[in-house]
């Protein structure tokens, strides 16, 4: 008596009061009974849960244009006060283990078809700590409903600025006969499909000299779709084409200018590269045809070869290689800067050409008319230096001497240079100390 004892338990605050009777050692019949020990309120913090960020995501099952197998997965973060260390997952699908703080899963796969799961979120150490009914939504299927692809695209050669092309594509799972889409440049194009799975279809008058965007799509579902960036390949301009170079060394020419004769005046001629990059092309959108006459304005200090002249008469397209396209000189270096296999000693076999061109409707093309200019090649002065040698004797008069030159090259300068003269080299290249000779 008179000390305070305990303390005694413990107990469960949950459970409540305690009721208890106190009896005396040595007289049982002296008693408290029924005497109340109040539980006090609980003094542990509470646990409390944060919503989760769950994240689903669809995986097509590797069937891109089948949505019915189309399923989904999904992660789970989720953060909370006074928790354990872990928390489970439960409901529709069972997770345990799972830390806080870090993103959980991928959890599934769950098919797209079921819909949405529901769950509940428990704490490990406080099963009363929870969050219940969280839904997962169930993303959008990621197959496409049916399949459309580009199989590819050809357009013809440039001609009067314009390209027809030709556009291939297939398809699976089509709409009920839907008509497609051809979409060139944001300009629609409507066919029939014929639900054969593959189809040609033309589209024609595409501006030329610039990358198109081509869409393909059936007109019910244009999520079902194919787009592909198409460059055209543009071949040399039709009807008259060449280069302009120097017949001392082969290098093309800039600065100078055509201009074409046309045989009537209701003929319209489009000159789509004017002669002053070196090279020239027109074409003839419209007739009356027959003859053409080339002219050239060479640019300052050039003139027109003496040397190699133009054919006589007039060059006929249609019968000059038996209807075929006809390829008269040497094309470009890869470079643009000579005449590719340029030789001084050929040139002229190796690059004829003509003034005068009779074209009609349809006749082939015309490449590498190429037009010779001179004066082209002027030479710096070089720097030489001679060496004696004493010849391993005494006597000057079998002294002899060798010489190195290096010649600087200069805008109008070809590949190499040779000696003639009292000494003969070949081959020798400019900016460089060649010798001793």
């Amino acid at each position: 008596y008179g000390v305070t004892e305990g303390p005694f338990g413990p107990f469960p605050i949950a459970s409540g009061n305690l009721t208890i009777t106190l009896t005396d050692v040595f007289d049982g019949t002296c008693q408290l009974v029924n005497e109340t020990v109040t539980a006090p309120a609980t003094c542990s913090d509470l646990c409390v849960l944060s919503p989760p960020m769950i994240v689903a995501t669809c995986d097509d099952a590797g069937t891109p244009f089948d949505s019915s197998d189309d399923t989904y997965s999904y992660t789970v973060e989720m953060a909370g006060l006074n928790t354990g260390a872990t928390y489970s997952i439960g409901g529709d699908d069972s997770q345990s283990g799972l830390s806080y703080g870090v993103v959980e899963g991928p959890f599934g796969p769950f098919p797209v078809s079921g819909g949405d799961l529901t769950i509940t979120l428990t704490d490990a150490d406080d099963p009363a700590c929870q969050i219940l009914d969280e839904v997962v939504g169930a993303p959008a299927v990621c197959s496409a409903d049916c399949q459309m692809v580009i199989d590819q695209i050809m357009a013809t050669p440039c001609s009067g600025g314009l390209h027809d092309f030709s556009i291939t594509v297939s398809y699976a799972d089509e709409p009920t006969m839907d008509d497609i889409e051809i979409n060139v440049n944001g300009a629609p194009n409507i066919f029939s499909s014929d639900g054969s799975g593959t189809q040609t279809f033309s589209v024609t008058g595409v501006n030329c000299g610039a990358p198109v965007m081509v869409t393909a799509q059936f007109v019910s579902a244009a999520s079902c779709s194919d787009m592909l960036m198409y460059t055209p390949i543009v071949s040399p301009p039709s009807d008259p084409h060449g280069f302009i170079y120097c017949e001392e060394t082969g290098q093309i020419i800039t600065g100078g200018t055509i201009s074409v004769v046309a045989p009537n005046m209701g003929t319209v001629v489009q000159i789509l590269q004017d002669g002053s990059d070196g090279e020239y092309s027109f074409d003839v959108l419209a007739g009356p045809y027959g003859d053409f006459a080339i002219t050239y304005t060479p640019p300052a200090g050039y003139s027109l070869s003496v040397a190699h002249l133009p054919g006589a008469g007039t060059l006929d397209l249609g019968t000059a290689n038996g209807g075929a396209d006809v390829t008269l000189g040497q094309d470009e270096n890869l470079a643009g800067t000579f005449l590719d296999g340029f030789n001084p000693a050929t040139y002229m076999a190796d690059n004829p050409f003509y003034l005068s061109v009779n074209i009609e409707a349809g006749d082939p093309d015309l490449y590498s008319n190429n037009i010779p200019l001179s004066g082209c090649c002027v030479m710096e002065m070089p720097i030489i230096t001679a060496t004696c040698d004493n010849n391993g004797t005494t006597d000057p008069t079998d002294d002899v001497f060798f010489y190195r030159i290096q010649l600087p090259s200069n805008g109008n300068s070809g590949l190499s240079y040779s000696i003639s003269g009292d000494d003969t080299q070949v081959g020798l290249a400019f900016d460089v100390l060649n010798g001793p000779f």
